[in-house]
């Protein structure tokens, strides 16, 4: 992880488990381990605070402009990359997926999609194209359903912890108190 980053709610930065070393690191691998054991996280790590960051372009007025940054507690994050990791080496993503796939993302898709046009005009062959905007996809999907495909692909009961927390997480909001001034924006 990345040092001189953003802080959650804990207010522990990166470089205190940078600078523990190999004993920061054991002490870790105890609670994580006693976490996926007994099914359930720190209460405290479930804390976050959600900020708004302006993209730089577009209307600083419209909310679409803004995009949200959630503000975990570090120790969560490194909770979450262990996982993240150990789900990789399980399930693997196809060789078309764009989504949540390092270094590939819509760019990549439109780009294919136009190689795939152009090879299909070359051969003066038709070719039918659809792209699915699928924004908050997972949200709609019931959790037990997900919960049912992780089981049907083979992931451990145990790296399920999340819906094991007990309770909902709990987030607060930065909001914005004053919309920037285009003219500071670029500086």
């Amino acid at each position: 992880m990345k040092r001189n980053k953003a802080t959650g709610p804990d207010d522990v930065p990166v470089d205190v488990w940078k600078l523990m070393g190999e004993s920061g690191a054991a002490w870790l691998s105890k609670i994580f381990n006693r976490i996926l054991m007994e099914g359930k996280t720190r209460e405290d790590w479930q804390m976050s605070t959600t900020v708004s960051i302006w993209k730089e372009r577009g209307d600083s007025a419209d909310c679409s402009s803004y995009r949200p940054i959630r503000l975990l507690c570090h120790t969560m994050k490194i909770f979450e990359r262990i996982l993240d990791s150990r789900l990789k080496a399980i399930v693997s993503t196809t060789p078309n997926q764009c989504g949540f796939v390092k270094g590939c993302g819509t760019t990549d898709a439109i780009h294919a999609a136009r190689l795939l046009v152009e090879r299909h005009r070359e051969k003066n062959r038709s070719v039918h194209l659809a792209f699915l905007d699928l924004e908050k996809a997972f949200d709609r999907v019931p959790r037990d359903l997900i919960w049912m495909a992780l089981r049907i692909h083979g992931i451990p009961e145990e790296y399920s912890v999340c819906h094991k927390y007990t309770g909902t997480p709990k987030m607060a909001i930065s909001a914005i108190t004053h919309i920037p001034d285009k003219s500071h924006c670029d500086q």
